[in-house]
């Protein structure tokens, strides 16, 4: 009924649902009755249970709910998922904090900060997810028994809006028949085997998989190009880099930004830009033709040409990783 009363998930909802648990009972017999139904009533999935286990040390679990925090704390405890960091608050009696739609999205660019050049990983199935989400670099949509109803606007449109979104759906309820048709279905055991690829969260390698690349990669090795011949053939390897890396990572919240402009038959428009979340830092003889062609599709990125030798540039590169 509280959320009926609102037209979104806002903060005063969940202020609402904070202020219920902490009157409905007791902190004794809340804690008490959190405390069983996490033990003996909430199954975890299978799936969830070999995906979580089996992160490699470089991926970090987070659970951010705005469920019950005793009945998730007892819950991991009983299936010894213990390494998962969990964000949970919902008792006014009992937190400091609650966990909201916002919070959720903060999160995200909270990680984005301190750990550059992480991917993050999120799963939802209502519309209190939908800010955090839209920040995610892999989306999965969970499929509920009630077809996430609250999310339908957002399936139907925003997630759609791209190739490179990266959005999947798991439906993972025993005979269920219903799927999303707007994006592909996932499989968190695919996931996982994605996660523990060295490449996930390094190198965008397109060596192997494009041909394009491979054409751009045997003209810059010939021996009979001139210097400025062979500048330009850089410069088309920067531009084919910048393209690949717009398809990979070209959404809101990594490298895509929305912003106004002044259309040609007047009045204004928003359109996408280049996010300035970047740093462009060529390394080697061909970087600097290369990244100046990134440079232009990426023109509030920061560029940084050093003319110094290859070891003062890694220690270059530790300062600007340090905390």
């Amino acid at each position: 009924m509280i959320f009926k009363r609102y037209d979104d998930y806002c903060f005063q909802t969940f202020l609402e649902v904070a202020m219920l648990y902490a009157n409905a009972l007791s902190t004794h017999e809340y804690q008490g009755l959190s405390l069983l139904i996490g033990r003996k009533e909430v199954v975890i999935y299978k799936q969830w249970l070999q995906l979580l286990t089996k992160l490699p040390p470089t991926a970090h679990a987070i659970i951010l709910t705005s469920g019950n925090c005793e009945i998730w704390q007892a819950a991991l405890n009983t299936n010894e998922l213990t390494s998962a960091t969990l964000l949970v608050r919902n008792h006014i009696g009992l937190h400091s904090y609650l966990i909201d739609s916002e919070a959720k999205a903060t999160v995200v660019r909270e990680l984005r900060g301190l750990h550059g050049g992480c991917k993050i990983v999120s799963f939802c199935d209502s519309a209190v997810d939908i800010p955090m989400l839209s920040l995610s670099d892999y989306r999965y949509v969970v499929i509920d028994d009630r077809q996430n109803r609250s999310m339908k606007g957002y399936t139907s449109k925003d997630a759609t809006s791209g190739s490179s979104c990266r959005f999947h759906q798991l439906n993972m309820i025993p005979d269920a028949n219903f799927f999303h048709g707007e994006f592909q279905v996932g499989s968190l055991e695919l996931l996982g085997k994605e996660i523990t690829n060295v490449n996930f969260n390094t190198v965008l390698d397109c060596s192997k998989i494009s041909a394009a690349a491979r054409v751009l990669a045997t003209q810059s090795r010939r021996s009979d190009l001139s210097g400025p011949s062979l500048q330009a053939v850089h410069a088309q390897i920067g531009r084919f880099l910048a393209e690949k890396l717009l398809e990979r990572y070209g959404h809101f919240g990594a490298l895509l930004e929305k912003d106004s402009f002044s259309h040609v038959r007047g009045g204004s428009f928003e359109g996408v830009v280049a996010s300035e979340n970047a740093l462009i830092l060529p390394l080697m003889r061909g970087g600097e033709p290369m990244s100046r062609w990134v440079f232009q599709c990426f023109p509030q990125a920061k560029l940084i040409i050093i003319m110094t030798r290859v070891i003062q540039v890694v220690e270059l590169l530790n300062r600007l990783s340090s905390p």
